[in-house]
């Protein structure tokens, strides 16, 4: 176990009992800790939102149900057509991304998007689910022949293409989040030494930097991230027939 020395999170060294020590292998417990603790969060909020899904007038049914809306409409716009499946895999990578970028603003939590191993999982996850559904669409024979188009010497290009992109979509999102966690820090931090910075954060400042690190910065970046997402499966399925879907209207989706 490493304690936090100048600012670095304690972490576990998961091999170290076959003398294997490399930072690589070590586990962040705070973004361990808080991982669980939002999927804690999110089973809460499953049995609270079924709940005002069934009161027809709840202003929180009329918020969820916008939202998904929303969503379904940008599914619809990038792939051609709805289909439940990307819409699904869109929608609960959001969600989850929206909380892990907010969860800093309750007490003992910190964002797991501060750590670039969190943010490059996600990346993976999205790399590897927009791939999978290109392979099955195309096949794996068309799947490769994209590499070599329109020239076979492009093959590296399209190659670095693959992992630019991943690289792109996580150091977007972990830099973003960290940045201001450690711009609010900072703040705080020198407002607790100044009188007058004081007044102001009692006078509201304060809480409009929450507000703005904590949830609108967080929602920003969470779009974000599913928008690069689906964008990059759209590309991904680009020759894929427009396939009618049955369950293309909100209640269905819903339920």
């Amino acid at each position: 176990m490493n304690i936090n020395v100048l600012g670095e999170k304690a972490s576990w060294s998961l091999l170290s009992f076959f003398g294997i020590t490399h930072p690589f292998f070590n586990v962040i417990i705070p973004t361990v800790v808080s991982t669980w603790a939002i999927l804690g969060i999110i089973f809460g909020l499953i049995f609270l939102l079924k709940r005002s899904l069934a009161n027809k007038d709840s202003h929180l049914r009329f918020c969820l149900l916008e939202t998904i809306s929303a969503l379904m409409d940008m599914v619809t716009e990038a792939l051609g057509h709805f289909t439940y499946k990307h819409f699904s895999f869109i929608a609960s990578l959001f969600f989850f991304i929206l909380i892990c970028n907010t969860v800093g603003v309750l007490p003992f939590l910190d964002e797991p998007t501060t750590d670039l191993n969190t943010t490059v999982a996600l990346g993976i996850l999205g790399l590897l689910y927009r791939d999978f559904f290109a392979i099955k669409e195309h096949g794996f024979r068309g799947y490769l022949k994209e590499f070599f188009e329109p020239l076979f010497f492009m093959f590296p290009l399209h190659i670095m293409g693959k992992f630019s992109s991943l690289i792109s979509i996580s150091f977007r999102l972990f830099g973003n989040i960290l940045g201001g966690m450690v711009i609010s820090h900072i703040w705080f931090g020198f407002a607790g030494e100044n009188i007058f910075l004081n007044i102001a954060n009692f006078c509201g400042l304060g809480l409009i930097i929450n507000l703005f690190f904590g949830i609108f910065e967080g929602l920003i970046q969470a779009f974000v991230f599913a928008m690069l997402s689906l964008t990059y499966l759209s590309l991904a399925l680009a020759h894929e027939e427009n396939k009618p879907d049955t369950t293309t209207t909100l209640e269905k989706v819903i339920e």
